[in-house]
């Protein structure tokens, strides 16, 4: 049980250059290392298509679960923060792009945000193969605050949907 102060976040990390693996685990080191966020669970690594674009270059994607004393405001700061630090540029305006790092905020608790640079629960999560498939391990029964319906319950009631989006488990895991 987590300290009343500290509250349950899910995050979908990806990348897609250079060494994707080394950058997660780069990414989740720094999580794990900012005063007040602990990852609790995570994912094995998902090899995926590029979502929303093409690419020659397919993404590694995994999904977090991470306790944090942060607001979500300032977490998202901090996770600003650590994909600049490994390299992402965040000055481009395009929505989808090959990227060193990409650390979205899935879940904040049960939240709902919808602000111009911060929407939680993330509008297309519960869409993308790429984190409704790796979520499956790491939070199958947490509720989608505004699906109404767990992750398990949003992957059965279309597989085929998600498993056609080039999802393909790679075995391994970060830890």
């Amino acid at each position: 049980m987590l300290p009343l102060s500290f509250k349950r976040v899910v995050l979908s990390l990806g990348s897609n250059l250079f060494d994707p693996k080394e950058n997660i685990i780069k990414a989740l080191n720094a999580i794990n290392s900012l005063k007040g966020c602990k990852v609790e669970k995570i994912s094995e690594f998902y090899k995926t298509l590029p979502w929303g674009y093409a690419s020659k270059n397919q993404f590694l994607n995994i999904v977090a679960l991470i306790s944090t004393i942060y607001s979500p405001w300032e977490l998202l700061l901090e996770l600003k923060k650590i994909e600049m630090s490994l390299g992402r540029d965040l000055s481009t305006k395009k929505a989808y792009q090959d990227r060193i790092i990409d650390i979205d905020i899935v879940f904040y608790e049960d939240q709902r945000i919808e602000q111009n640079f911060l929407k939680i629960p993330h509008p297309y999560a519960h869409l993308r193969g790429f984190v409704v498939i790796p979520a499956l391990e790491v939070i199958p029964n947490w509720i989608h605050p505004t699906q109404n319906k767990s992750i398990k319950t949003i992957f059965e009631e279309n597989p085929d949907y998600f498993t056609s989006q080039g999802v393909e488990k790679l075995g391994d895991s970060c830890v």
